[in-house]
């Protein structure tokens, strides 16, 4: 029996929503190339505005902020890519299924249990709720 889900009108099928899926998360990581180009005073403006204090500029810390934003750029073209042949690239796509649980269980060791699964690890490492809720097993 082939499993699937009717969203709408439209039969969803497990190979449609594994291509809804990564066309999804790719085009949202796409969005992380503007802050490869944006000046630096735009990243300390958001910075600021998301309540993270003040976001000095130093060499090595803009280094850093736009070589992984280009990182989750090329992420996010490298889903796009493998969505547009699921059947060929299933085993690479199942890798990188992999890679993310295996990031979900690192996220989840700087966590106790009564932190599950986002109320206080973001207290600890200092970043807001919302980067500590994205990075649970929620999202993986």
């Amino acid at each position: 029996m082939n499993a699937s889900l009717v969203v709408g009108h439209v039969l969803m099928t497990p190979k449609w929503a594994l291509i809804w899926m990564l066309r999804m998360t790719g085009g949202v990581m796409l969005w992380a190339l503007i802050f490869v180009f944006c000046p630096f005073e735009w990243m300390g403006a958001i910075h600021q505005r998301l309540g993270m204090g003040e976001f000095q500029y130093m060499p090595l810390m803009s280094y850093l902020t736009r070589t992984l934003s280009a990182m989750y750029a090329s992420m996010g073209a490298i889903l796009l890519f493998l969505s547009f042949d699921v059947q060929r690239y299933l085993q690479l796509i199942r890798f990188f299924g992999v890679l993310a649980l295996a990031g979900v269980w690192e996220s989840r060791s700087l966590m106790s249990p009564s932190d599950f699964p986002c109320s206080g690890r973001h207290r600890r490492v200092l970043s807001p709720w919302f980067w500590a809720c994205s990075s649970s097993d929620l999202f993986a």
